[in-house]
């Protein structure tokens, strides 16, 4: 696995650092998936894979975000903790994720750093391109390519997204195009009595439904 000069300078500066006592939630027994979402519109579609893992795995998600979130059992919503050594390792020992999913392309070094020493599983989603969280972005040889070679899994929205994420470092074989996700969309209320009489008037004929156009 790639090395990154960075790491053992990021180490250093937790010495001079120290952490905000911030309220946090108890974290619930059993398996806990995070998601970051480092923008707004990030947030929209990070809220519905929340959706899918809690109904679908069963797991508590806790989703670091700028922006409100639905409401939903089992789901935590927090703002993301400062991109430092101690204010990272603060978080991940409260919150103790199985496992981590970035989005966008944000790296968060001290964050990545403290998940890559803990063996946490590291995914990106809905990847366009590489980049070191304003603020972080120091140069320390190897950085940027040192997180890339960590993650298990990177799915981007094309293939210049792809292009982008394996000359930054990503690993060839977990650098995948799977497309943007798109914010879903839950089945409506009915009235069985009105859907069963509206689907015996169409029976079998074709029918032409338009949805969203200009």
């Amino acid at each position: 696995m790639a090395y990154s000069f960075g790491f053992p300078l990021l180490k250093s500066t937790a010495r001079r650092e120290t952490v905000t006592e911030l309220p946090r939630p108890t974290r619930p027994e059993g398996r806990l998936v995070w998601l970051h979402a480092p923008t707004l519109d990030a947030a929209r579609s990070m809220s519905e894979l929340a959706r899918r893992v809690i109904f679908d795995e069963g797991c508590t998600v806790l989703l670091t975000t700028p922006a409100p979130a639905p409401s939903l059992g089992g789901l935590i919503v927090q703002p993301g903790p400062p991109d430092t050594p101690a204010e990272a390792r603060a978080f991940l020992d409260h919150w103790q994720p199985d496992a981590a999913v970035m989005s966008e392309g944000e790296l968060r070094p001290s964050a990545l750093r403290e998940i890559i020493e803990r063996r946490v599983p590291l995914a990106m989603v809905d990847g366009m391109s590489p980049y070191i969280l304003p603020g972080r972005e120091r140069w320390w040889p190897g950085q940027m390519r040192g997180l890339l070679a960590h993650f298990r899994y990177v799915l981007t929205v094309d293939e210049t997204a792809a292009r982008a994420f394996r000359k930054a470092g990503g690993l060839s074989g977990s650098v995948v195009v799977s497309g943007r996700m798109e914010e879903g969309s839950g089945v409506l209320p009915c009235t069985e009595a009105e859907r069963a009489a509206l689907a015996r008037t169409l029976a079998t004929r074709p029918v032409w439904l338009a949805v969203a156009l200009p």
